[in-house]
């Protein structure tokens, strides 16, 4: 009876979930490094009334509304050994392996603010990759959501969507990662599996495929758009708070 039970629980789980908690931490330490000012100066998508930058074990953290994201971005003198590979190392592309002067520092932090979790968007330990990134691609499908042709998408919206080690789309907010459910895969005609989430193409033989990457777009421009950020025809019965 109790694996009966426990099954019936299993089949009545719904597959996709509302929400993948942001990381935080609770303390940091100062980041007063001499080179900090200079790599604040300037720093896109910094803003010094709302934010502030602290570190710890040799990781850039931003401090927001009284919590403290992960940067992904480590910290350290310039001229020193930046060796953690868990960590973005913001080094000057002709000194490799030292951690980089202000504007490298910079730079990395840039890249680690256009995401509303602040973490840098090829941080190595990430489980949620941008679609550029799995498919090598350069910014090919951040420009392809963006010029989708039917569904305005801002640049910022799409810097912030990835997707897991399950081919789930998310979409990233400050307090976590919302299901999309959408599925991707860089190989439009790869067979997609339409009891997890949408599959944007078909094979014209009966079976459903993740689909190019205009039918992608398309679809996920309607659910990064939408209030929940999940598509508005997602077929799954999702529980919400």
């Amino acid at each position: 009876m109790e694996e009966c039970e426990a099954s019936y629980t299993a089949s009545m789980t719904p597959a996709v979930t509302a929400l993948m908690m942001t990381e935080t931490v609770e303390s940091c330490d100062s980041a007063d490094g001499w080179w900090v000012s200079s790599t604040l100066n300037s720093l896109s998508g910094y803003d010094a009334d709302t934010m502030s930058v602290c570190q710890m074990d040799g990781e850039y953290m931003i401090q927001m509304d009284g919590m403290i994201y992960p940067t992904c971005v480590a910290y350290g003198a310039p001229d020193a050994e930046c060796s953690d590979s868990d960590l973005i190392c913001p080094e000057n592309p002709n000194n490799v392996g030292v951690f980089g002067y202000a504007g490298n520092q910079r730079s990395a932090l840039a890249s680690a603010l256009t995401r509303n979790d602040f973490m840098h968007p090829v941080c190595p330990t990430s489980t949620c990759k941008s679609m550029d990134e799995l498919a090598d691609s350069g910014s090919y499908w951040k420009g392809v959501l963006m010029n989708n042709g039917f569904t305005d998408v801002a640049e910022d919206e799409a810097d912030n969507v990835c997707v897991t080690e399950d081919n789930a789309v998310m979409f990233i907010t400050t307090e976590g990662k919302y299901n999309t459910c959408l599925g991707w895969s860089a190989t439009g005609t790869e067979t997609c599996d339409s009891q997890k989430f949408i599959c944007a193409g078909h094979d014209g033989q009966g079976l459903f495929t993740y689909g190019w990457p205009g039918q992608i777009a398309r679809t996920l421009a309607k659910a990064v758009t939408s209030e929940s950020y999940m598509h508005p025809q997602c077929p799954l019965m999702i529980c919400s708070a």
